[in-house]
């Protein structure tokens, strides 16, 4: 188990001081550390060493996915992806150094700072009142994770688990320039080759693609997605974004999951359950104005084709707001 203080070496000119753990996951974890050579702040994202030798059954799936984001990240420079700075081994499992962020979306959303900072696009003007300050920073945000999106599509994959934590801030820069928003943690991303797999995603924060598996494959649990089911999670951030709450939906298929796992899906009778609700769009829309509501329903249709075709149509949706 790593420990504050601790210096880890990954290579040459690579060692590492440990300074606060920023998170953890079932088989990883992120740590905020000094680069001792250079003297600069960054992230570490590591393997947990305890969960490997508790788990051996599972000790190939979170070095995959760690070492599947860093062959992307070594090959993609973008303002809204997370910066990659380096890579290496430690005790023989992978680590990634990104830069150093300052908070995600979960914990800023946690600490009601949403309205902080907030910029308003280029010829527009910052209103007073406080609603609509914050629609228009969940719109400059939701326009950011687009054009994040946008890259990592155009790259033929695509992210299957867009949620607050994995959604970073940079530090508040102040008036004109505010906090930039970044899609990190692309270890579940699948190419444009892998049309059906496994469950993945985070339930609460899936599309209904990747909640309900396909019919046809008895005995076994397969899913069909593309690219419009990220697109699907950007309308759950957007709305949650604006009412700091999930929808009727996304409440739903969290405690089906919490119920039942992965039989959950199963438990739905109602096909209804997979739209937005009237108690949704009273929530949506004492935050935002009228014409935002065609945006979030285009972002949810329970059918990919009823989509937005892309992240770029995204992007001009949102611009049609301001």
């Amino acid at each position: 188990m790593n420990q504050i203080g601790e210096v880890i070496h990954i290579g040459p000119g690579a060692h590492f001081r440990l300074e606060r753990e920023i998170a953890k996951a079932s088989f990883g974890e992120v740590w905020a550390a000094t680069w001792v050579e250079a003297g600069s702040r960054v992230a570490l994202k590591m393997v947990r060493q305890d969960e490997m030798a508790a788990y051996p059954e599972f000790a190939d799936v979170w070095p995959a996915s760690l070492q599947r984001e860093i062959a992307f990240l070594q090959t993609v420079r973008a303002p809204h992806l997370v910066y990659f700075i380096r890579h290496g081994h430690w005790q023989g499992l992978p680590v990634l150094v990104l830069e150093e962020m300052d908070t995600s979306l979960s914990c800023l959303m946690q600490a009601d700072h949403l309205q902080s900072s907030v910029v308003p696009y280029t010829g527009s003007r910052q209103s007073a009142n406080p609603a609509i300050r914050q629609h228009q920073q969940a719109l400059h945000w939701l326009r950011q994770i687009a054009n994040g999106l946008a890259v990592l599509h155009g790259h033929g994959l695509r992210h299957l688990d867009l949620k607050p934590h994995n959604l970073l801030l940079t530090k508040d820069f102040g008036p004109g320039l505010g906090r930039r928003i970044k899609v990190a943690d692309f270890g579940e991303c699948k190419n444009r080759d892998e049309v059906w797999h496994q469950v993945v995603g985070t339930p609460g924060w899936q599309a209904p693609e990747q909640f309900f598996p396909l019919p046809d494959f008895e005995h076994e649990l397969v899913y069909q997605t593309d690219h419009r089911a990220d697109l699907f999670a950007l309308g759950l951030l957007y709305f949650f974004m604006v009412t700091g709450q999930k929808t009727e939906f996304a409440l739903c298929m969290m405690q089906l999951h919490q119920q039942a796992m992965e039989n959950a899906a199963w438990l739905v009778k109602d096909d209804n359950a997979c739209h937005l609700s009237a108690q949704d769009r009273d929530r949506f829309m004492a935050g935002a104005p009228a014409k935002a509501w065609g945006l979030l329903q285009a972002l949810l249709a329970h059918q990919p084709a009823q989509r937005p075709d892309s992240a770029q149509t995204v992007i001009h949706m949102i611009d049609s707001l301001v």
